[in-house]
């Protein structure tokens, strides 16, 4: 009777977790979203490709619309924040891969602007004013960056689509420089000069470091952290070595940081057919036998023989006041600019040195008898055809015979 009003055994049911996704799982799942739109893929090879060629035409050209045409035609920049992102996941691969997009993508713009160095001996003239622009860190490029890192870092964060505006704002302060870069590096090679090689390049670097590190800061500041320990570590060695690169390649170019360093006459200046010879000044006491050859439209070679290689007869002409006593002026030196894009003149036997002037090639200059030796380079003070003291390299110039100090 006791075991029958005893109750009966309660079973216990078993009940099924249910597991909801952590708040790490649903942030990876956010993080690996974003990371998929920041890969590069052949569309943005292609592009960036066709915005160098246009790049290439805008130095050319000298034409600041085809510069902003180019950076429109450039593809979506999202591979330089994955850069950043790649800091915030703490994968060392994704930041390779993104990295290697992006300097495969630049090294395509590179490619074209060396092209265009070499189709630049075609044109018969050739001003470089915007490209010696974008060749140097200038303060108004900075800013512009930076915002254009920070609209564009916000944009995919929050999965925005229309992100296209910060992106051509990115590719013109990053693929102009070197696109730059390229055509400077071709000149110097076939043996012109230009300061465009490697200045444009760290401008490059500079810029790159910057955009990198400013994407870090600002992932972090909107609250897209590191996962774990390894992130923050790779996180903080990434941002560490941006400051360092940067820093080293602003040590470079501080000079030019204020924008200041350049000058309407910081152009590299083409092959041009015609030459400027000075005007003699007419005494009335001697006269100079030159021959018959016009020294204007001769031949450079020519002209240059026919002013330098004939021996000037002195002839005193008597004056009605025969007190005057002849005081003989030491005979100026000259010699012809033989650079195929021409010289630039600066104001100290340096390269770091204010430009003061451009000459093309084939000019005539006034060779002073002041030589100087800077860093296994042989500098000499000249006068060009308008009046300007400079420093020019001894060996692009040539002269009929050799100067004693040389």
């Amino acid at each position: 009777m006791t075991d029958a009003l005893q109750s009966p055994p309660i079973r216990r049911r078993r009940v099924r977790r249910v597991i909801i996704p952590s708040e790490a799982n649903e942030r990876a799942t956010f993080l690996d979203n974003i990371a998929r739109r920041t890969l590069p893929s052949f569309d943005f090879f292609l592009f960036s490709l066709l915005a160098g060629a246009i790049l290439a035409a805008g130095v050319l050209f000298d034409s600041p619309t085809l510069f902003f045409l180019g950076a429109l035609m450039a593809p979506f920049m999202a591979p330089l924040a994955g850069l950043s992102l790649s800091c915030v996941i703490g994968s060392g691969w994704f930041f390779l891969r993104t990295l290697s997009g992006i300097l495969v993508g630049s090294l395509l713009v590179f490619i074209t602007g060396l092209l265009a160095g070499l189709a630049s001996y075609l044109l018969p003239a050739l001003s470089l004013k915007q490209a010696s622009a974008h060749a140097q860190i200038t303060w108004i490029d900075f800013l512009v960056l930076t915002l254009g890192v920070l609209l564009l870092t916000i944009s995919l964060a929050r999965m925005d689509q229309k992100a296209f505006m910060p992106s051509a704002i990115l590719a013109y302060a990053l693929y102009v420089p070197v696109g730059v870069a390229g055509f400077g590096l071709s000149i110097s090679l076939t043996g012109g000069t230009s300061t465009l090689w490697p200045s444009a390049l760290v401008t490059f670097i500079f810029y790159l470091t910057w955009a990198v590190f400013l994407g870090v800061i600002t992932l972090w500041v909107i609250g897209i952290r590191p996962l774990n320990a390894f992130g923050y570590i790779f996180g903080a060695l990434v941002v560490i070595i941006s400051l360092v690169v940067g820093f080293e390649v602003s040590g470079m170019r501080i000079s030019n940081l204020g924008g200041s360093g350049s000058s309407p006459q910081t152009t590299l200046l083409p092959t041009s057919t015609h030459n400027v010879i000075p005007t003699a000044s007419k005494t009335n006491t001697m006269t100079v036998t030159t021959g018959t050859a016009d020294p204007v439209t001769a031949d450079p070679t020519t002209a240059f023989t026919s002013i330098f290689t004939l021996t000037p007869t002195h002839t005193l002409v008597p004056s009605a006041t025969p007190t005057e006593t002849l005081t003989p002026a030491p005979t100026p030196v000259w010699a012809i600019v033989k650079s195929i894009n021409g010289a630039f003149v600066r104001a100290e036997p340096n390269f770091n040195a204010k430009i003061v002037d451009g000459i093309l090639n084939g000019s005539l200059v006034q060779v002073l008898p002041d030589t100087v030796q800077n860093g296994g380079t042989t500098w000499v003070h000249i006068i060009t055809s308008s009046g300007i003291h400079g420093w020019i390299v001894q060996g692009i110039l040539v002269t009929a015979t050799p100067v004693p100090t040389w």
